[in-house]
Order: C-alpha cells, then structure tokens, then sequence
C-alpha cells in the first residue's frame, strides 16, 4: 500500500510538471523587429519632416513673439 501511494504521487508530480512545460514565456525583442520593418523607417523620416516644420513654425512665433513683449510695457504705461 506504501509503494502504491509513492507510485501515484510519483505520476501526479509527472503529470504536473509536463502542464508546466507547456506554459512557457516568450521573449521578443521589439527594438530588432522595428528595425527590419521599411515602414519604420517612413514613419521616422516622416516625423522627422513634421519636426522640421514645427521647429521653423515654433521659431516664426517666438521671432513675432520677442517684439511684442518690448512693446507691450510701453503700451501699457501710455493707457493709464
């Protein structure tokens, strides 16, 4: 009766482990992957071009902007 017990708790242990097996994480690494994909590639230059127009868009403001902060105490004194 002892050694039938061992040998059903020997096959539970088996049958256990072999479930265990079949639940296996994966591992991928995604910044390989992104490089071999082309429309990685378009993606990047086209933000790189939408960069450069807000880049020259944010610099167009900021060169409209300075003038008005230099006027505006001035304006400002001349109301009151």
């Amino acid at each position: 009766m002892k050694n039938f017990q061992i040998v059903i708790f020997a096959v539970i242990c088996t049958l256990g482990t072999l479930n265990l097996n079949a639940q296996k994480i994966g591992y991928l690494n995604s910044q390989a992957l992104l490089v071999d994909i082309p429309e990685v590639k378009q993606a990047d230059s086209a933000l790189d071009d939408l960069q450069k127009v807000l880049q020259k868009k944010a610099s167009k403001w900021s060169r409209n902007y300075k003038p008005s902060i230099k006027i505006w105490p001035k304006r400002k004194s001349k109301v009151r």
